[in-house]
């Protein structure tokens, strides 16, 4: 199996959730994201994906850190709610109320 091509470091942004429902089909490819981090100042869910309305698979989050806000707000590192599939997927790291 080859080896996967490396990609260029992207600046670190603001993260914004892929939101609403994701009701597509997601294909992560066995790649990992790596330092997914959020310490949010407002008072919204936070995950990589909002919803999961239809499938992501093969997709690995690594070392996340996320410190989520005040109850009753939903933290995650791959998804707040999934009513669709996640297959093949993972993720390691850490998840903490901070308030």
């Amino acid at each position: 199996m080859p080896t996967p091509a490396r990609h260029p470091t992207i600046p670190r942004l603001p993260p914004t959730p892929i939101g609403g429902s994701y009701a597509a089909i997601f294909e992560g490819n066995s790649y990992t994201i790596s330092h997914l981090s959020h310490n949010p100042s407002g008072t919204m869910n936070f995950a990589l994906f909002n919803a999961v309305s239809g499938t992501v698979r093969n997709l690995g989050l690594a070392d996340v850190d996320i410190r989520g806000g005040a109850a009753p707000l939903y933290d995650a590192a791959l998804a707040v709610t999934v009513t669709g599939r996640v297959l093949g997927s993972w993720a390691s790291g850490s998840i903490a109320k901070t308030s």
